[in-house]
């Protein structure tokens, strides 16, 4: 998947989240305590997190990674290691091969 999506499906992931709370919740909380905790969006996440883990907690349950911290977007070690190159190598075995064919050459006409 691409960035945006993740992205996209990250979001959803938050919609659902909230429409599960207030599910659960809404018939528990009184109403004016719901549109306080509604509209203020940085208090509806701190909820949210709270009631998450609470809710994780009695079920025992680990907490579901999310699509942006997946396994295959992250870097592996052998993606930071430098790539070695064999370009030294190439040249010195063609600087050899120059020599010898000047060396055979040379001594052919002799």
């Amino acid at each position: 998947m691409g960035y945006y999506k993740n992205i996209e499906v990250e979001q959803q992931e938050q919609v659902d989240q909230i429409v599960r709370w207030y599910k659960t919740n809404a018939d528990e909380v009184p109403a004016y305590l719901m549109n306080l905790i509604v509209r203020d969006g940085a208090f509806l996440a701190k909820v949210l997190t709270a009631w998450e883990n609470i809710e994780l907690a009695t079920l025992g349950e680990p907490k579901p990674r999310r699509a942006s911290d997946h396994v295959a977007l992250q870097v592996t070690r052998r993606e930071l290691r430098p790539t070695k190159t064999h370009g030294s190598l190439i040249g010195w075995s063609l600087v050899l091969c120059a020599i010898l064919t000047g060396a055979i050459i040379l001594w052919v006409s002799l």
